[in-house]
């Protein structure tokens, strides 16, 4: 009689048409082609002869979703999804599990909070920042200076100014280096270390 099961696992999508390097390799005679021709789009979305397999630390198991609910799951199988399916094994294919019903991992349980009063004296907050691009054409000084007297209280709003403990500059913090000839890629570099002083003097 068939038995019903519940299986736990990783999802790992064998893909035939998936470009593979070693092929490319191996079909040039050891010549490594340096640009390979563009594919046009979808040509590497699936085939006949793709599989799925359910893997832990101990096993792999051969998976069949086309019987699956719901079966929105058939086109979301995709290599490292942490799932759960409902079936049992296949009585004709050795080694092949049916599934009936998937399901995915969903987040433990929260923890509620209670709201905080919005205007409490004791609160703390972070002020976090990007994109100054120092050493750029972006970058505007004054508008760095105002950013830093504000920090520092002097100029808006000094009861939300205080409560700021820490200040993260989360990127973007200096200009990119726009390469081209010789003499731009200098030209760059030479601007792309003032930038770089000039955000260690500001962060000092």
């Amino acid at each position: 009689p068939e038995v019903c099961q519940i299986v736990t696992g990783i999802l790992f999508r064998e893909m035939a048409l998936k470009p593979s390097i070693l092929k490319e390799y191996a079909s040039q005679s050891g010549t490594l082609i340096p640009f390979p021709p563009r594919q046009p789009p979808g040509r590497y979305l699936r085939s006949d002869h793709d599989y799925v397999v359910l893997e832990d630390e101990s096993a792999r198991l051969k998976v069949d979703f086309s019987n699956c609910d719901p079966a929105e799951w058939r086109d979301a199988l995709v290599s490292g999804l942490v799932v759960g399916v409902v079936g049992s094994h296949d009585s004709v294919v050795r080694g092949r599990f049916n599934v009936k019903y998937v399901f995915g991992a969903g987040l433990a349980p929260q923890r509620s909070l209670s709201a905080a009063p919005l205007h409490r004296d004791d609160q703390k907050w972070a002020c976090f920042i990007s994109g100054l691009e120092c050493g750029g054409s972006v970058l505007n000084p004054t508008a760095l200076d105002l950013f830093t007297e504000y920090l520092c209280g002097n100029v808006g709003n000094e009861h939300f100014a205080r409560r700021i403990v820490r200040v993260i500059v989360c990127g973007n913090s200096v200009a990119p280096i726009e390469t081209g000839n010789e003499t731009e890629t200098n030209i760059a570099s030479a601007a792309a270390a003032g930038g770089m002083k000039m955000l260690d003097g500001w962060l000092s």
